[in-house]
């Protein structure tokens, strides 16, 4: 861990693009904990929640078909610029919508800033990486996951003072997307290498297939902790503002010391033994956690969750990223988008099942899906290698 915070703090466009990853995360964490009230105020079932919940994912999955284009026409920089005012204006607009459908639309618009900027700033991480010839991934996503847990527990704690969810997410946006200009500010002196040879966009071809599906796993899962954490503490077992919100910072703070620990591990364990270790590790916690009915319990369940998925993503958008032909941010954007469909099937999935067969077994259901994982880790990433 201490090796890897070191190789982002003594090198600036490293420690600039790993701070771009913190502001991402943290802006899109904060209003997780909100989501009870919203729900709440709306007077919205479980199934109406996980519909208009689609809206993100949806933001996401158009993201995905631009901004490999994006990157390659403007550069990831200009992208990330761009994005972030999107992205930090559209924060504030979920409690002010006055129904289940203007939420759904607001949350395309969220959904949409925060992929395009998660495209862009791993796209950069992979030049900056490439060009030290350091690994720097693991850390900057260790970095993401800080800003998930900083904006989860800022978000729990505005709640429980009971500050107006609209005054608590201008100060988030007005506060982060400040320390993200002066991010890219430092980030703008590194130069832009130009795109290899490839198509701007391109839909997962058959050998990043693979490491897509198993994208969907962990971001399937991620999504569920980001999406109904606190509504499963909340309304479920009935912990208080602060342990709902809490719910989904510690399992942010899992994922953030798996993260730092992920490029340590994978060199002594290789890629394959970490990813299958963490699915069934993952399947643990959300099997065990919901069905404890203890809200503690629970909390650490997702922990377990949050330890076992943390080294997916850096792995797979490093792996896509040195694909021969296809550029790095047009690459992980084909695998992203596989990956994303987690997100999309997500949120109404478990909200239908949590009205059928109640919120705790629905997660608990996310178990199988994790096991699966863990099963094709290995051969999705060999089949990768052989192209």
């Amino acid at each position: 861990m201490l090796t890897a915070l070191r190789r982002l703090v003594t090198h600036g466009p490293s420690l600039a693009v790993a701070a771009v990853f913190f502001v991402n995360a943290a802006i899109f964490a904060s209003w997780l904990p909100r989501i009870p009230e919203i729900k709440e105020t709306l007077g919205l079932t479980e199934g109406t929640l996980g519909l208009a919940l689609l809206g993100m994912p949806v933001g996401l999955l158009i993201a995905m078909s631009i901004a490999g284009w994006a990157i390659v026409r403007f550069g990831g920089i200009a992208v990330m610029a761009a994005t972030m005012v999107v992205y930090a204006i559209s924060i504030v607009l979920p409690p002010l919508m006055p129904s289940a459908l203007w939420l759904a639309l607001s949350l395309v618009l969220v959904g949409f800033g925060n992929a395009t900027m998660d495209v862009a700033m791993n796209a950069e991480a992979a030049v900056i990486e490439t060009r030290r010839g350091k690994a720097i991934m693991g850390a900057c996503h260790g970095t993401w996951s800080l800003g998930a847990m900083t904006g989860a527990a800022v978000g729990g704690l505005a709640a429980q003072l009971g500050i107006a969810p609209v005054v608590h997410l201008v100060l988030v946006a007005a506060v982060f997307a400040v320390l993200g200009v002066l991010a890219l500010k430092r980030l703008s002196r590194e130069p832009v290498d130009p795109a290899p040879p490839g198509p701007a966009f391109a839909l997962p071809p058959k050998r990043l297939l693979g490491l897509g599906l198993v994208g969907f796993a962990a971001l399937l899962a991620e999504g569920a902790m980001a999406d109904w954490s606190a509504v499963f503490l909340r309304t479920t077992l009935g912990a208080e503002p602060w342990l709902a919100g809490g719910g989904f910072a510690a399992f942010a703070l899992a994922m953030a010391i798996g993260r730092f620990q992920g490029d340590v591990l994978i060199e002594r364990f290789g890629n394959g033994r970490v990813l299958a270790t963490g699915g069934v590790v993952a399947a643990a916690g959300m099997i065990v956690g919901p069905a404890s009915g203890e809200p503690l319990v629970a909390v650490g369940g997702f922990v377990l969750v949050g330890f076992g998925i943390a080294a997916v993503v850096p792995v797979l958008f490093r792996a896509a990223a040195a694909t021969p032909g296809i550029a790095s941010g047009t690459a992980i954007a084909a695998v992203a988008t596989t990956g994303y469909l987690g997100f999309l099937a997500g949120p109404p999935t478990i909200g239908l099942l949590a009205e059928r067969i109640g919120l705790d077994a629905a997660l608990m259901s996310l178990g199988g899906i994790l096991l699966l994982m863990a099963a094709v880790a290995v051969p999705a990433l060999e089949a990768h290698r052989r192209g």
